[in-house]
């Protein structure tokens, strides 16, 4: 996603390299079918075995092969997620292993989405084997509406990029998190997305290790970026640092409940001087400011004549003739008031005469 391909690339190589010189990857495997066996022998279900890519119906589908336990109770527990307010959402769900485990915790809802018959009818009975409050929705996974409020969506490389780029695109909208395992298709994630975290589990199948990530959605307002840092004593440049960071324009002193997780560095784009310190620690984090402006208000509540009373007489004098300067250029004068609500199509007035005048810096 927002790492470059060489960097995915040298992942990939890292895990099938660890794969392929594991001394113990067999042992590890027998070690995690006798675990998922027992499993499903102490709650009277079947979810373990595989279906071929041939038994399935989509021809972008993957060959189902279940959740690992260990991994998915893992990575629960180390989102920080409001699970109370939270549906979470298998696509390709199989035999329902994950919604079983899901259960476990107190999720809003939990939902599984399966477009084989088969899978779905194994699911079911395994539900209610478990007295597992899930759902199962038999059909197809790009025609299906997400539910209203925050999502956890969970997908096992259930297929390929023609069914994963379309229902991206549908959560790219919502307040999402994203568990994605066996990630062979990362680059599907554009900018509206960011990674919390990658690591690697082991899959019983093949023997050996494969990648997985978690992602979220970005609030409104942020956006990837890239960050410059110069490193100065008085005027000699010691040097030069540039990294992807996160950015947003408002302050960072205005409450958002939706600050992204900080995965990557924050950078708030508003310049005007909130009082902080140039440099502090804020909840595990280091804060640097480095820009202070300014920002000064006159109220304009009274008449101009009034307005004028608070300045010197020179000042009175220049404004006055400022006044009469722009009179006889644009004909007569035409003063307005913008309340807080109106204030975007003041910015817009202002800065059409702030790029006719001699002196064009600054935005509204």
């Amino acid at each position: 996603m927002h790492s470059s391909f060489s960097a995915d690339v040298a992942w990939a190589v890292r895990g099938a390299a660890k794969t392929a010189m594991h001394p113990f990857r067999g042992l590890i495997a027998k070690r995690m079918r006798r675990a998922h066996e027992r499993f499903d022998r102490r709650s009277g279900i079947l979810t373990s075995g595989n279906a071929s890519r041939a038994e399935l119906v989509s021809a972008d589908s993957h060959r189902y092969a279940p959740t690992p336990v260990r991994f998915f109770r893992s990575i629960l527990r180390k989102l920080d997620l409001d699970e109370e307010n939270t549906t979470l959402i298998d696509l390709g769900s199989g035999k329902g292993r994950a919604l079983i485990l899901a259960n476990e915790r107190p999720f809003r809802s939990i939902i599984g989405v399966e477009f084989s018959p088969d899978l779905c009818a194994i699911a079911r009975a395994n539900l209610a084997a478990t007295n597992c409050r899930g759902e199962i929705i038999c059909g197809s996974i790009t025609d299906y509406e997400f539910p209203e409020g925050k999502l956890l969506v969970f997908f096992f490389n259930f297929a390929g990029p023609t069914i994963l780029r379309p229902v991206l695109e549908r959560l790219s909208h919502r307040e999402a998190t994203v568990i994605y395992l066996n990630a062979k298709h990362p680059e599907l994630f554009d900018g509206r997305w960011t990674e919390l975290r990658r690591g690697e589990t082991f899959e019983e199948d093949s023997s050996g290790f494969m990648p997985y990530r978690v992602y979220r959605t970005l609030p409104e307002g942020w956006w990837h970026g890239a960050e410059t840092l110069d490193f100065q004593i008085g005027p000699l440049n010691l040097g030069r640092w540039t990294f992807p960071a996160l950015f947003c324009d408002r302050t960072p002193l205005e409450a958002d409940p939706r600050i992204p997780p900080v995965t990557l560095p924050l950078c708030h784009r508003q310049r005007r001087d909130e009082g902080l310190p140039a440099l502090s620690f804020a909840d595990g984090v280091i804060r640097y400011v480095a820009y202070r402006n300014k920002r000064r208000f006159v109220a304009l509540s009274g008449t101009f004549d009034a307005y004028l009373t608070k300045f010197s007489s020179k000042t009175r004098g220049n404004l006055k003739r400022q006044v009469k300067y722009f009179t006889a250029s644009a004909g007569e004068l035409d003063f307005r008031y913008y309340a807080a609500d109106a204030m975007p199509e003041f910015c817009r007035l202002a800065s059409m005469v702030s790029a006719r005048t001699p002196m064009r810096s600054g935005s509204c």
